[in-house]
């Protein structure tokens, strides 16, 4: 039951969220949707959405991270929001900025999934789906490539029961 409670309540944040940002989007104010993502970056990490881009994506999962567990929550909501701000850079007609935050969004995702197998219930991996119908004109790193890898296999290895010998190094 703990456990539907926190989904839910991570469910409830995100909503939120993407409510107000959307309602900004359908009236095409889009700088007021970029400073939404701004802001709600500052409150959930301590920095804006210039920062985030600025760092390593090994350095964003260090903030997100405490005591070795990474806040699923503040993951969800980061990924959420880096996902967000691409579609609204893509309605701006900037493709090459809506590549940036969709695939430090999809890294996330990915790792969020390889981390909690629990969020297949927000439906997370119909979010990476959509982030690789964005991504598939571009050459994805390598790192995306593992990390899909991994989570390709992580999804055999659970609906085949674990009866395989199917084991991957997280790094």
């Amino acid at each position: 039951m703990t456990q539907k409670d926190y989904i839910l309540r991570i469910a409830e944040v995100v909503g939120r969220a993407l409510a107000q940002i959307i309602y900004h989007k359908e009236i095409q104010d889009y700088q007021g949707a970029l400073s939404l993502i701004d802001e709600l970056f500052k409150q959930t990490v301590g920095a804006g959405s210039g920062f985030l881009h600025a760092i390593s994506e090994e350095t964003l999962l260090a903030m997100l991270t405490l005591l070795g567990v990474l806040n699923v929550e503040k993951a969800l909501l980061i990924a959420t929001l880096l996902k967000a701000e691409g579609d609204i850079y893509e309605d701006q007609g900037n493709p090459e900025t809506a590549y940036d935050s969709y695939l430090k969004s999809l890294n996330l995702f990915l790792e969020i999934l390889l981390c909690d197998d629990n969020l297949h219930d927000l439906r997370v991996s119909s979010e990476v789906e959509d982030l690789l119908g964005k991504l598939e004109a571009y050459e994805l790193p390598p790192n995306t490539k593992r990390l899909l890898f991994q989570l390709y296999v992580c999804t055999f290895v659970r609906r085949d029961g674990g009866k395989g010998s199917h084991v991957v190094s997280r790094r």
